[in-house]
């Protein structure tokens, strides 16, 4: 199986563990919303969705809820969905070319 395609990025998968850039970063745009695909170094991955409009990030699927993280900055999005979290520079999620 190849390695995803992206930018590494900070994540923490799974309760207890400690954030490390392990994960991937893969991205995809149509018109104000904008796709992730967050992999994991196990397989696993997470789908979100930026929505430029309204500057928000959320869960493109799956039954867990994203959760904003208050270590969240203007240059940072930090952010949980179920036991695992996630930083990623706020710059990667606005930037129109990723």
């Amino acid at each position: 199986m190849p390695e995803p395609q992206g930018e590494s990025v900070q994540c923490a998968i799974g309760a207890g563990s400690d954030f490390a850039s392990v994960c991937t970063l893969e991205r995809s745009a149509d018109n104000e919303t904008v796709s992730f695909l967050i992999h994991h170094p196990d397989g696993g991955f997470r789908r979100i969705e930026y929505d430029a409009a309204k500057d928000e990030i959320g869960v493109g699927d799956g039954a867990d809820p994203l959760k904003v993280s208050a270590g969240s900055t203007d240059d940072t999005a930090e952010f949980g969905i179920g036991t695992d979290r996630y930083r990623i520079p706020s710059c990667m999620l606005r930037s129109p070319s990723g």
